[in-house]
């Protein structure tokens, strides 16, 4: 198949036509594409100025010496070598997943023969690029994340938290994001099922409402119960935190008269300093 297009060098092509008129640029283009599309340009003068749009001057003449310009002839081995070496690369990958039972397209690297982006070339004349095939190594096929399914247990375990059947499949997103933050360690889990099996005051309970969002926000979590200090329960089961005193019933009615009379007291004051 004939290549449509062919490569660019745009230092190389101003290096080698700065002395040329606009008129000559404009021909020697025209000409160098005539060339890509039929092997050379034509034998006769009159059809090269046709083809050119203008007579020819020998400065561009002399670029198509026997009615071919070198450096494009060039580029044209240099596709074909191209081309060959990806259809090489194709079948190897073929068959290497046809040897694996793969379908998978392998990638075939960077294509050889080809200028890098905005890569430097030498002016007027480029350098030869050097036209070694290297194949590239199929990459190793890994085993299916499922095969040992590492996950299940720790689903269990968190499932038990909301009162989850262990024969409960986890949904899509479930499995998706506890998968993100298996293998748990099981000092974590095991702080985890502490935190949310113990007693919580209903004016501070901050444990998560379902699972998904439990594994959704796992380091936070894990943070929480590590700081997480029980409350405890007084005798009429209401909750008073840890850290707090609770109050003790006054006895004795003398010193319970002599604080009530000392508020009323207070309470005067505070009413009679406002105006009223």
């Amino acid at each position: 198949m004939k290549a449509p297009a062919f490569q660019f060098y745009a230092d190389d092509f101003i290096g080698g036509t700065v002395v040329f008129s606009a008129e000559d640029v404009g021909a020697y283009m025209r000409l160098l594409c005539y060339q890509w599309g039929n092997g050379a340009i034509p034998t006769r003068k009159e059809l090269v100025d046709r083809v050119a749009g203008c007579a020819v001057g020998p400065d561009v003449m002399a670029k198509f010496p026997d009615g071919k310009n070198a450096r494009m002839e060039r580029e044209r081995e240099k596709q074909a070598d191209y081309r060959l070496q990806q259809s090489a690369k194709g079948k190897a990958s073929a068959q290497a997943r046809f040897n694996r039972g793969s379908t998978a397209v392998q990638p075939s690297g960077e294509p050889e023969g080809q200028p890098k982006v905005n890569s430097p070339s030498p002016s007027p004349s480029p350098s030869p690029i050097s036209n070694t095939v290297t194949e590239s190594q199929p990459p190793t096929p890994s085993a299916s994340a499922d095969a040992s399914h590492p996950w299940e247990e720790d689903w269990k375990r968190l499932g038990k938290l909301f009162r989850r059947r262990e024969s409960t499949k986890p949904t899509q997103k479930e499995r998706k994001a506890l998968k993100a933050i298996t293998p748990i360690p099981d000092d974590d889990l095991t702080l985890i099922e502490a935190y949310y099996n113990a007693p919580h005051p209903p004016d501070a309970d901050y444990r998560r409402r379902d699972l998904q969002t439990l594994i959704n926000n796992w380091p936070g979590e894990l943070d929480r119960a590590k700081r997480f200090k029980p409350a405890k329960s007084d005798k009429r089961g209401e909750w008073a935190d840890s850290n707090v005193v609770p109050m003790v019933p006054m006895t004795d009615p003398a010193e319970a008269e002599r604080i009530a009379s000392a508020a009323r007291q207070a309470a005067r004051e505070f009413r009679e300093g406002m105006g009223r």
